[in-house]
């Protein structure tokens, strides 16, 4: 970083606070606003219990008693805390004006490692309602982030983020008092072959994922002892969104509270927009990531460690040599890296001049990420 880059950071620190996580539910319809066109958009960001302070609403959507229904949602910012990873929530509750022994859990599943706070994930889960028939209940999901750069209120200790859906639960052929929580199914038995494993500490690896768009290439930089992450994603479908995410994870306070910076440069726009990243963690599979290992195969002159979360339906594989990742697999998201170098360009991590007049032009701190 030059000199005029890191005056430039430290005048932006004075404006800038960390980010705030996200989550919303795009089925059932939650109450009040729906948007997930952005990363850290405020319509997801509901901080108090246990529906965010948005009011109670007429049901919008009716499910079958004791039946299995799908809700889907986002994680629309990712706060991985791996000192503590975090957790998902669904519940249920019939009382519209809930206690905290109110509420039926029906689902929960691990938070995992994204290694960038910017990343939308939906999860499509299968629950089973309860057998009670009613009309009007809350539907509830929590992301439990445990990250104490998150906290807020002050008294919201395990940095909790919640979203509600108004909902009925109506008559059906079949209802009947099955269990309510409805989790995958375990992992066959695995001798545990494969160590955790961390990569090496500076790397650069492509990458292409699959969406029902079409086809993102990815080039990823990571840099753990300058501590710096360029996420570079060039959607083949349309290259105006090419978008380039930069981490600065040494801008934060000596204590290491942070804040941190991170930036969205879009080149197609020539528009950069700042978000208060988390702190640096390192890239990891195992069980220190919640990962279960899943055998091993080879594939050409590789050999490939597999990993399974087992509550969030993830599946992570890495390199036997250097555990770089090789690939990420999640419902909608399918993410194949093709090739890795135990090196990185310091250019990668160069901040553009649009992204520096970009901080300088901060007036209001946003949910997520700072407006100009």
């Amino acid at each position: 970083m030059n000199p005029l880059q890191r005056t430039a950071l430290v005048a932006m620190l004075l404006f800038l606070g960390t980010a705030q996580a996200h989550i919303c539910i795009i089925h059932p319809h939650q109450r009040g606003e729906l948007d997930i066109s952005i990363p850290g958009s405020p319509a997801c960001y509901r901080r108090t219990a246990y529906c965010g302070g948005v009011p109670i609403a007429d049901p919008l959507t009716s499910f079958v008693a004791g039946e299995m229904a799908t809700i889907h949602l986002q994680q629309n910012l990712n706060h991985y805390w791996p000192q503590q990873p975090g957790m998902f929530d669904i519940a249920i509750s019939f009382d519209l004006s809930p206690t905290d022994s109110s509420w039926q859990i029906l689902d929960q599943w691990d938070d995992w490692s994204a290694n960038d706070m910017v990343w939308q994930m939906n999860f499509t889960r299968q629950v089973r309602m309860p057998s009670k028939v009613s009309d009007h209940c809350i539907l509830r999901t929590r992301y439990v982030s445990h990250n104490q750069d998150e906290v807020d209120p002050a008294s919201n200790h395990d940095a909790i983020f919640y979203n509600c859906a108004d909902i009925a639960l109506v008559p059906g052929l079949n209802s009947s008092s099955a269990p309510s929580t409805q989790h995958p199914a375990p992992l066959l038995s695995v001798p545990p072959q494969a160590e955790d494993c961390c990569t090496l500490p500076q790397w650069t690896a492509s990458a292409y994922s699959q969406s029902d768009k079409g086809t993102t290439l990815h080039t990823i930089s990571y840099d753990a002892k300058r501590q710096f992450v360029t996420w570079d994603r060039t959607p083949l479908w349309d290259p105006s969104q090419h978008l380039i995410t930069i981490t600065n994870y040494t801008s934060g306070n000596p204590d290491g509270s942070g804040p941190y910076l991170e930036f969205l440069y879009r080149p197609a726009a020539g528009t950069c927009e700042v978000y208060g990243a988390d702190r640096f963690y390192d890239w990891c599979f195992g069980s220190k990531r919640s990962q279960t290992y899943a055998g091993s195969f080879r594939q050409g002159d590789v050999e490939v460690n597999e990993w399974r979360g087992e509550s969030n339906g993830f599946q992570f594989a890495s390199l036997k040599n250097g555990c770089y990742p090789f690939s990420i697999k999640q419902g909608e998201l399918s993410m194949q890296f093709t090739d890795w170098t135990d090196s990185v360009n310091p250019s990668a991590f160069e901040i553009p001049a649009v992204c520096l007049q970009a901080a300088s032009d901060v007036s209001l701190v946003a949910c997520g990420h700072q407006e100009q």
